[in-house]
């Protein structure tokens, strides 16, 4: 295979490996791309002459750019990033929820309405009646902890201390 063959080659290979970038995030091809140019280049300025020596240089070059060079461009143009819990217990502490069924501390035959559907609860404290609301404190696998919640809010219980 003549040199300008192999020049075309390792271009042409080393731009689908940078376009592919655009499908497959995280610069992992487009620096085998990159390798790729640099191995035409060898071939154009005869550094490199045969297949072999070719393909060892992309190899070599790959290695190097993907774990030197991609670590020291991750850190110059980070990506966006969010953390979400995944906890989805936590998030639901502390959540104001209808009952719907009267909850007594004795059982589990309580239910309260919670994400769009019923849940069995229970509670620890005195008996909290169907349509009153109450607060959830804790999970016992798939069953809700709530204590009542009072309806009365700051500015109720301020205006009933100053009659």
């Amino acid at each position: 295979m003549d040199i300008d063959t192999l020049i075309w080659l390792w271009i042409i290979g080393g731009g689908l490996l940078i376009a592919s970038e655009l499908f497959i995030p995280g610069m992992i091809t487009f620096f085998l791309g990159l390798s790729a140019f640099l191995v035409a280049l060898g071939y154009k300025f005869g550094i490199l002459e045969s297949v072999l020596s070719g393909f060892a240089t992309w190899f070599i070059t790959s290695l190097f750019s993907v774990f030197v060079l991609r670590e020291f461009a991750q850190k110059l143009l980070p990506g966006d990033s969010s953390y979400k819990s995944v906890n989805e217990d936590m998030d639901a502490f502390g959540e104001i929820v209808e009952v719907v069924e009267d909850i007594r501390a004795a059982d589990d035959k309580g239910r309260i309405k919670f994400r769009g559907t019923t849940w069995q609860a229970t509670t620890g404290s005195k008996l909290i009646a169907a349509g009153k609301k109450a607060k959830i404190v804790a999970r016992d696998n798939l069953v809700w902890i709530v204590e009542p919640h009072d309806d009365l809010s700051l500015d109720e219980i301020q205006n009933d201390d100053v009659e």
